[in-house]
């Protein structure tokens, strides 16, 4: 029993570092201590429970600050943040949650990106260039095809 708990501490120990140095999902913390104890599986369950009972271990919010820092400093259309939220080990279903939860204008963001890419485009492009630059701009962005086409019509790409 005692070695049992010796296994539990260290295991703990390794998990509360893990999460000290940034936010990480349960999967993903799970997959990193996996791969330093191999066969704990039991006791790795266990301890990511306690994180979760202690609050330490919180994917909603995890979700929610990178879908809010994403929107402020670095914005993307849905398509493009489902990816990310899922390379950070959040479940599907929560992250549709919490991208209904931000209400995300996507047409209004892909605007505003579009407004501030077509200043950096040459005076001497031409109007078409300048479109399909813009629309792969947005593509990959992640902005879906409806948004790209209403923003490309509405943005001033005038050759002046």
């Amino acid at each position: 029993m005692k070695g049992e708990q010796e296994i539990f501490q260290k295991i703990l120990n390794q998990a509360l570092k893990i999460a000290s140095f940034k936010a990480i999902s349960k999967n993903n913390l799970i997959f990193k201590l996996q791969k330093k104890f191999p066969v704990q599986q039991k006791i790795i369950d266990q301890v990511v429970q306690k994180l979760i009972e202690n609050k330490i271990l919180d994917d909603q919010k995890l979700a929610q600050f990178f879908v809010e820092s994403r929107l402020n400093c670095a914005p993307r259309g849905k398509k493009l943040l489902k990816i990310e939220l899922s390379r950070q080990g959040i479940a599907d279903d929560l992250i549709e949650q919490v991208l209904q939860k931000n209400n995300i204008d996507e047409e209004k963001i892909a605007f505003d990106l579009a407004k501030v890419k077509s200043k950096t485009f040459s005076k001497n492009l031409e109007i078409q260039k300048k479109k399909e630059k813009l629309m792969r701009f947005l593509q990959s962005r992640g902005f879906d095809f409806a948004a790209i086409y209403k923003v490309i019509d509405e943005v001033e790409l005038s050759d002046d």
